[in-house]
């Protein structure tokens, strides 16, 4: 293993663990109770690497959504594909397919009700009782998409027979950062209460409009919710939820790199060379396929194009009835979401107003548009035996039914020509040159006349192609699992599911739109898109049956169901050495469900193959450590894994071939894992973490996008967090200092060599507050804090339109320091 730098020389003494950063009282930590498994059990005595933070502790370490808890753990990255769509990976396993029919491979829950839809990451959480970050394969108790793991949001839950209590906190930060969460329980009778709490954020932008002008990237987030509990009897308890939340905001803009040199201003075609792109210092001299500049030489300089909607509307309920019969308790979940999403993703980094030097309109030249809507119904039933003895054992039954609509399309702007290697346009009017087979796949493409004159003659020029796709999945799901204490100090641990996964095709719109005449900043929503097709159908103007010559159409069809049978599982065992020290072994095995190809470009209209995805498995061998010392002062905790993935969904933009899906036959992600928790004294507090991670492609597939040994993407070699706290009293009220640091090392972008966009940058994030407490029962708080104090600049996705447009992209960090205040209040 490579040293990181010399700054960080001492982190391999220091680094040792993981970040889950307990209160702590007279030099002892205090116990964490979670429920990984489905019972309530201390952090400690969970064979599993997991680990649980407060909800005081997410808020004060900056966690302001779902995605942000990759910060929180070693070996967590997150994929962000496009700023609204965000993608958690542990040890290596994740997703890089940013199109919504594909399910992610780490699950994310909130009180137990899976978040399907992957747009739910970018909701705001708020009045969290804790979350729980469980690392491997969780298919026993949590189902597929598991591979990975599972990371479980819980919010806090009126407690009945309690005192009116709750809480209010106000933020002002940087930006015109103004941030409001509060929560408050009240008594319904002498068997019922209820929480409601509730969270408002709103921020200027962050970057600097090149085109318009002025600050750009604002942001608005309101979310409530609303949590009833009734304890008809001693051994009844009824909880309902309803939740909503909602997003308006600016889609934060990929930051582009054109790549063809353009010494005359013109497009020429040749394209520049090397190895990897410094996105901080881009090279100069360079255009696009339009003959025009990107992004600006600054990093906050950008040029937004498009709509640049970030519209997330999301509602739901869940009902949730415990019984305790004595022999077992019985508990059934019931939940109901509904969410709709409305964004844009640019990747054209030209402005909607500055002119073509070619064209002379404006170069809003590629606009991706998604309207999309996911409606999803749970039941969960499951019987689990009293925790006390010998044999404990829990079982159920799972379904889900879920129904969403996938509106997505891909804008071309006027006179669209395509870079180097295709060469120039034709002249207008040339007939479409024959097919040539790139890379295995058919394409209409034609080397003498450029990528996409198959379609018309000008190329793309300002036509759209889209996809609107309705669809149904239904999930059956039963599930077994059983501790039993063989010795006093060894317990066999057994589990096993069976899945039937069902994906049905219920109508498949696709075609070419003319777009002309439209304003570069209109959103096509699903409406807007079939009312133009339906125009031009009926003026004679678009044909209504699509071939794969791309011109324009209109075209409805479906598709053979996709059917996956699945058992997933586990067998281990725990030894109890002593007290303080456990060790655990295990085999896990869990599944990803396949999905549907229904990418804007794929299908008969544009003539590129359609390529669905099967389901992927995924082996596990762990075998870990627990360890308390010291009178539980210090926590010492390691973990070592073995995964071998078959079948491994992958989404690869080729700077050739373009977008294409394809399944890896087999690869491999091991490593290590330490973590490390210290309370010398009841003023002082550390914690750290590292992560080691070494992955490779074992079997390739043999197309392009995947190469025999390469690196998984997003899988950092190294990832390390730091954490220490002060606290001390001082006069009538206790001051806290407490710092935290994140990083990751550099990581693979894709399962290929790409040049100019081969790997992701390292991450580093320090962050530190200073809170005072005070009044009676320390019920006031006064915090100063700052977040991202390095101001870390770095990419959180790479992809290349090189083929296409001639631009590379980086979907960027915000790479600003934050700071503020924050105050607020307890009440009981």
């Amino acid at each position: 293993m490579k040293p990181i730098g010399a700054s960080l020389s001492l982190y391999y003494v220091v680094a040792i663990a993981v970040a889950a950063f307990p209160l702590v009282t007279l030099g002892q930590i205090e116990e964490v109770i979670v429920t990984a498994k489905k019972r309530e059990q201390s952090l400690q005595d969970v064979p599993i690497a997991l680990q649980a933070f407060s909800g005081d502790q997410i808020r004060e370490l900056g966690v302001a959504r779902a995605s942000d808890v990759v910060m929180l753990a070693p070996n967590m990255a997150i994929s962000q594909q496009n700023m609204m769509n965000s993608s958690i990976a542990i040890r290596g396993i994740g997703t890089s397919d940013f199109f919504a029919a594909a399910p992610g491979s780490v699950g994310i829950y909130m009180d137990e009700v899976t978040m399907s839809s992957p747009f739910l990451t970018a909701v705001g959480l708020y009045d969290m009782e804790r979350v729980e970050v469980l690392r491997g394969p969780q298919n026993t108790l949590f189902g597929r998409n598991t591979t990975g793991g599972a990371v479980n949001f819980i919010s806090r839950r009126p407690e009945v027979g309690g005192e009116m209590n709750g809480s209010v906190d106000v933020t002002y930060g940087r930006f015109d950062r103004i941030e409001v969460e509060a929560g408050a329980t009240f008594q319904l009778g002498e068997t019922a209460a209820i929480r409601l709490a509730g969270k408002s954020y709103d921020r200027d932008g962050v970057w600097n409009d090149l085109d318009a002008g002025g600050a750009y990237g604002d942001k608005d987030r309101k979310s409530i919710r609303g949590t009833i509990v009734w304890e008809p009897t001693d051994v009844t308890s009824v909880t309902l939820n309803g939740h909503w939340g909602r997003e308006d905001s600016e889609v934060d803009q990929p930051r582009m790199a054109a790549v063809n040199l353009s010494p005359n201003g013109a497009f020429v075609g040749p394209q520049i060379a090397g190895t990897q792109l410094d996105w901080e210092n881009l090279p100069t001299g360079t255009v696009n396929s339009h003959g025009m500049t990107t992004s600006g030489t600054g990093w906050h300089d950008i040029y937004p194009t498009g709509s640049n909607r970030h519209d997330l509307d999301a509602f739901g309920f869940y009902l949730k009835v415990e019984h305790d019969f004595g022999w077992a308790t019985g508990v059934s979940i019931t939940a109901y979401d509904d969410s709709e999403v409305f964004g844009t993703v640019s990747s054209s980094g030209t402005g909607n107003t500055r002119p073509s030097p070619i064209t002379g309109d404006p170069e809003s030249n590629i606009v991706i548009d998604m309207d999309q809507n996911f409606e999803q119904f749970s039941q969960e039933i499951r019987l689990q035996s009293p925790d006390d003895q010998r044999f404990r054992w829990i079982g159920g039954f799972y379904y889900f039914h879920e129904d969403f609509t996938l509106g997505q399309n891909i804008n071309f702007g006027p006179g669209q020509i395509l870079s180097a290697p295709f060469g120039p346009p034709p002249p207008v009017g040339a007939p479409p040159g024959p097919p040539v087979v790139i890379g295995g796949s058919l394409a209409l493409w034609n080397v003498s006349q450029g990528f996409g004159q198959g379609f018309v003659g000008a190329g793309f020029s300002d036509l759209m192609a889209f996809s609107i796709a309705t669809m149904e999945n239904d999930v059956w799901s039963p599930y077994f699992q059983a501790d039993f204490d063989i010795l006093d100090n060894v317990t066999i641990n057994l589990g096993v599911r069976y899945t039937e996964d069902i994906k049905r095709m219920k109508s498949y719109e696709v075609g070419m739109i003319d777009k002309s005449g439209f304003s570069p900043d209109t959103f096509f929503d699903n409406d807007l898109v079939r009312s133009t097709s339906a125009a031009q159908l009926a003026s004679g103007l678009a044909s209504g049956t699509c071939t794969n010559n791309g011109r324009l159409c209109a075209d409805t069809s479906t598709r053979p169901n996709l059917k996956a049978t699945e058992w997933g599982g586990k067998a281990g065992l725990t030894w109890q050495i002593t007290d303080d020290h456990m060790f655990y072994g295990h085999y896990s095995r869990g599944f990803r469900s396949g999905k549907y190809d229904v990418e804007f470009l794929h299908g008969i209209h544009t003539g590129f193959p359609i390529e669905d995805a099967v389901p992927e498995t995924l082996d596990a061998y762990e075998i870990g450590i627990k360890t308390n010392w010291f009178d539980n002062s210090l926590q010492f905790n390691v973990s070592a894994f073995l995964y071998d993935w078959f079948n491994k969904q992958s989404f690869f933009v080729s700077p050739v071939t373009g977008p294409a899906f394809s399944n890896v036959p087999a690869s491999e992600s091991k490593g290590l894992e330490f973590e490390l928790k210290w309370a010398p004294t009841d003023e002082l507090f550390f914690a750290g973490s590292l992560g080691l991670l070494d992955t490779a492609v074992t079997e390739a597939s043999g197309l392009p996008s995947d190469e025999l040994g390469h690196e998984l993407q997003n899988a950092p070699k190294e990832s390390f967090n730091l954490f220490g706290s002060w606290t001390k009293p001082i006069g009538n009220g206790t001051l806290n200092l407490q710092a935290n640091f994140n990083y990751r090392a550099k990581a693979k972008t894709s399962l290929a060599t790409i040049d100019l966009v081969e790997h992701l940058d390292k991450v580093e994030l320090l962050g530190i507050r200073g809170s005072y407490s005070f009044g009676p029962d320390e019920r006031y708080h006064l915090s100063v804090f700052g977040e991202d104090l390095l101001a870390s600049k770095y990419c959180k996705y790479h992809f290349s339109l090189q083929a296409i447009n001639g631009t590379v992209t980086c979907n960027g960090s915000e790479g600003r320091a934050m700071w503020g205040l924050n105050a607020g209040m307890r009440f009981n």
